[in-house]
């Protein structure tokens, strides 16, 4: 798995992760991230090395990848809970 993350970002650290690769790793990291940062040091000590990658990119040129890593990276600070979703009703019967 480190070896899948250091292809996707590190190939070279003087230019930007691909779009691509940046949203393979979002995508990784929200599925299995928890389980990372739980399995073992090892582990979370790689993580935290591909999160300060993550936190380096977060400048990348595409607004939605800069979402996406800041998206990740909130996630993980949250301890990988996500935040409630904020669903708006509006009452149609009531008139203005």
């Amino acid at each position: 798995m480190q070896i899948l993350f250091s292809k996707l970002l590190w190939d070279d650290e003087k230019i930007c992760a691909s779009e691509e690769n940046v949203e393979v790793v979002c995508i990784f990291l929200k599925t299995i991230g928890k389980e990372l940062d739980e399995s073992s040091m090892i582990s979370k000590q790689s993580n935290d090395l591909h999160f300060r990658r993550l936190k380096n990119l977060s400048n990348h040129p595409q607004m939605r990848v800069r979402c996406m890593i800041q998206n990740i990276i909130d996630l993980r600070s949250n301890r990988w809970v996500s935040a409630p979703e904020v669903v708006l009703v509006y009452d149609l019967s009531k008139k203005n």
